[in-house]
């Protein structure tokens, strides 16, 4: 296929502030059990041949439809519905389904809303389908509007989970068209481990306890507007919010996806995983990406991304990164990384990780940081260590080299003093060439280096607590002698 240019991370930033999306984040704290707005209620237009799927419902079962009482499997009726092969309008009620639906290719199905529409998915389910939806092979079919719900209610750990198949399943589609579309209570969520090239999808609402999302083969341009990541419709139920947020729930999987572009990716106690298949060269893209929670964080074993804007929220408990780079290239145009966790927010054991922007905010005395192989490059980021600016000194640098890892840590600003008991800022466990500390306003915070350090470049700093450590010189050199009051200025 043919290659576009790549987007530069700052025009990419442009481009998202310019396009107004902004409004559609939700507050990093909020709490699950608010409700969403429901983004996807407005009604999609149905063609004027289109059928209509309770036309094929016998009517004594459409007042069970209607006020979502009926518990008849529709599913025979609704695989009629859809093998006339035109588009299919799915009038506002709950269909209960006990077996597998098939679009055909080119076909849509069209709803009145994401929690007007749904599809109902119990007990009496084939678990030997391969999904609730599987879109046929072909071109440009269509989901708009409608919801798929499963019934969890049984579940008291992940063990117990019902493991349903796939709600949606387009490996074998090419250009599928979404609307919007909203699975809740799933256990895997949308399938696309084949060719699904072309793909566009305008808003994916998710709660999915396995895997939401998995991305991995499609060889043609795949665009997605809005994923959002949350447990709608069970964030009530104490025991499935324990499930959900246990750690293992994974929102989306990336392997090889042949130029992805992402306006919003934003994931509530769930991770977003690149896997060992991710493509190099033509980088996936995503505009802003939200982790909120504990459980929310990014790992890339391969691979290329460029990532616009990044947050993250953390409380304090977990002992996972908010970002783990194992191999590939990870370009963050500015992160927001907040609160306090029991590890690095950044942990670098392979591949490269570069910030060039933003602000590392740590309440625990933790690194926000640490390269122990691979690269990590920090600049232009402002470092706010709380501890050591107020309260005990610091027992571990804010940003951490170790091993075979190399740190380059450039042109950034500590904004909080080293006024409570100080500490380092930086701290160097292994001395080579390519390790670089540099140009960094320290505000009396300390840097820490083996003994007789010198091979890699650590000077010209300005106010480190000492102008010297283990003999080399890390502050910024003397400035010219200022010239006498009232000497005439040196012609050019």
């Amino acid at each position: 296929m043919s290659r576009r240019p790549q987007l530069p991370l700052g025009a990419l930033l442009v481009t998202l502030l310019a396009s107004g999306h902004a409004s559609a984040f939700e507050p990093p704290s909020r709490d699950p059990r608010e409700t969403a707005p429901d983004a996807g209620s407005r009604t999609p237009e149905a063609p004027a041949d289109a059928v209509d799927a309770m036309a094929f419902i016998p009517q004594a079962l459409r007042a069970g439809v209607r006020d979502r009482t009926g518990t008849t499997d529709l599913a025979p009726y609704l695989r009629a519905a859809f093998a006339t092969g035109r588009t299919v309008r799915i009038p506002a009620g709950r269909y209960p389904v006990c077996d597998g639906l098939t679009l055909a290719s080119g076909q849509r199905a069209v709803g009145e809303g994401v929690t007007a529409s749904v599809l109902w998915v119990g007990p009496c389910f084939n678990l030997a389908a391969p999904a609730v939806v599987a879109v046929a092979a072909g071109d440009s079919s269509g989901w708009d509007g409608i919801g798929i719900a499963f019934d969890q209610s049984a579940a008291t750990s992940r063990a117990t989970l019902r493991r349903y198949p796939w709600a949606l399943d387009i490996r074998a589609a090419t250009r599928v068209k979404i609307g919007s579309l909203r699975l809740s209570g799933a256990y895997d969520g949308i399938r696309c481990d084949g060719n699904c090239g072309g793909l566009a999808a305008e808003l994916l609402e998710i709660g999915a306890f396995n895997r939401g999302l998995l991305l991995d083969g499609p060889q043609d341009f795949t665009h997605i507007g809005v994923l959002h990541a949350w447990p709608f419709d069970f964030a009530a139920s104490p025991a499935l919010m324990a499930i959900y947020r246990d750690g293992a729930t994974v929102a989306a999987e990336f392997g090889r996806v042949d130029g992805l572009d992402i306006r919003s990716l934003d994931t509530f106690g769930a991770a977003v995983v690149g896997n060992r298949n991710g493509n190099s060269g033509a980088a996936r893209q995503i505009g802003m990406m939200q982790l909120d929670g504990d459980g929310a964080t990014f790992s890339n074993a391969a691979g290329d991304w460029q990532i616009g804007l990044l947050s993250s929220t953390k409380s304090g408990h977990p002992t996972v990164p908010t970002i783990a780079s194992a191999g590939g290239t990870v370009l963050i145009g500015s992160a927001r990384l907040w609160g306090a966790t029991r590890a690095p927010y950044l942990i670098v054991t392979g591949g490269s990780l570069a910030v060039s922007g933003g602000a590392f905010e740590q309440a625990a005395d933790q690194p926000a940081a640490e390269v122990a192989g691979g690269t990590l490059v920090v600049t232009g980021t402002m470092l706010k260590p709380l501890v050591g600016s107020a309260g005990p000194a610091r027992s571990r640098p804010f940003l951490v080299q170790r091993g075979e890892g190399t740190l380059i840590a450039t042109n950034n600003a500590a904004l909080l003093p080293a006024s409570g008991g100080g500490g380092p800022l930086v701290g160097i466990g292994t001395d080579h060439a390519r390790n670089t500390v540099t140009g960094n306003v320290m505000a009396g915070w300390g840097i820490a280096l083996p003994q007789g350090a010198g091979l890699g470049s650590y000077g010209d700093n300005v106010a480190p607590a000492q102008e010297s450590v283990a003999g080399v010189a890390v502050g910024r050199a003397a400035s010219r002698p200022t010239r006498p009051s009232g000497t005439a200025k040196p012609s050019p």
